[in-house]
């Protein structure tokens, strides 16, 4: 089964577009309680970027990265059971190794 969760925006923090901010740890904070109750799960995170923001593809993989990184050091998630995307607002998409 698969559902969406929330969605973290980035255009807060002009000076540091990748970071994630008070907003989205609560918003990732309830992902992680749901990947706790349910030891099956598997989260994909999806890392975008707009095709004219500055370096949008670096952006896009910094977004997937740090949001993937915050749930792994600070909320104890399994590293493996997290796959991290980079993307673009025009929805494509694609796996980062």
């Amino acid at each position: 089964m698969t559902s969406e969760l929330c969605s973290i925006h980035f255009e807060r923090d002009v000076a540091r577009p990748s970071r994630v901010d008070n907003e989205a740890k609560a918003c990732l904070d309830e992902i992680a309680l749901n990947l706790q109750r349910n030891s099956d799960a598997k989260l994909a995170v999806a890392g975008n970027a707009a095709s004219g923001e500055r370096n949008s593809k670096k952006l896009a993989t910094a977004r997937a990265v740090n949001t993937k990184a915050y749930l792994v050091n600070e909320k104890g998630i399994d590293a493996s059971r997290i796959t991290v995307y980079t993307g673009s607002q025009d929805g494509r998409q694609s796996p980062l190794p």
